[in-house]
């Protein structure tokens, strides 16, 4: 039968072919790691994980029994989410692979996480994504609590913005700068070290509408 020709089953009865998709199938890329991706392609079920090196794709089986973790932390370490009796947000970590417990990061009261930077490292902040008042680095300290690192060092004016990129060594935000315009406002983007909290402005100051996305990779910061 030629390809998209009627197929007649029955008396008064014909099935038509499917038609043909025109878009690709989603990846839902779940994060990238140090060695691999994690993915959830559409039509799979649960988790797959690639190696970069062997181009090889396996499905993700060792958090059977454990909580499944809901991404990766910028690393080949996984975390999971859950609040404690006091209302906060705890974090634990999980390595790829073996799924063994790598400890948690409890986030304190007041402070709200964005995302991780890393194993172990949780980028929290004071106010909202549009209003950040205070940006701090969570990290898993020796005696088993949380060692807080805050950014400091923004202009008295300066109002800073959520988180716009991240790794496991830098976060990309940008902070609004005022101008002698009241209705006239420039963006200045900064890298944060996630290790020990300085920064860097990065470019000249910009637009505020101007379109451009910043975009953070393994070696370069760009828009």
């Amino acid at each position: 039968m030629a390809v998209g020709a009627e197929q007649v089953v029955g008396a008064g009865e014909v099935v038509l072919p499917a038609a043909d998709r025109r878009a690709t199938r989603n990846p839902v890329f779940i994060g990238f790691g140090d060695t691999g991706v994690l993915s959830s392609p559409e039509g799979s079920s649960g988790w797959l994980w690639t190696d970069y090196a062997t181009r090889q794709t396996r499905q993700v089986t060792e958090f059977a029994g454990t909580q499944q973790p809901n991404g990766l932390a910028q690393s080949d370490t996984t975390y999971t989410l859950s609040t404690d009796a006091e209302g906060r947000r705890v974090v634990r970590f999980r390595a790829m692979g073996s799924a063994e417990d790598r400890g948690s990061v409890t986030v304190p009261t007041g402070l709200t996480s964005a995302g991780m930077a890393g194993a172990g490292v949780v980028v929290a902040y004071l106010g909202s994504s549009t209003n950040v008042r205070e940006l701090h680095l969570l990290k898993q300290a020796a005696s088993g609590g949380a060692e807080d690192t805050k950014v400091t060092g923004w202009p008295a004016d300066a109002k800073l913005l959520a988180v716009s990129e991240r790794d496991d060594r830098s976060l990309l935000l940008r902070y609004r700068v005022p101008t002698e315009d009241p209705a006239v406002f420039l963006y200045q983007l900064v890298l944060v070290d996630v290790h020990d909290g300085t920064w860097t402005k990065v470019f000249a100051p910009y637009r505020a509408n101007s379109g451009r996305v910043p975009v953070l990779s393994e070696e370069y910061v760009g828009w």
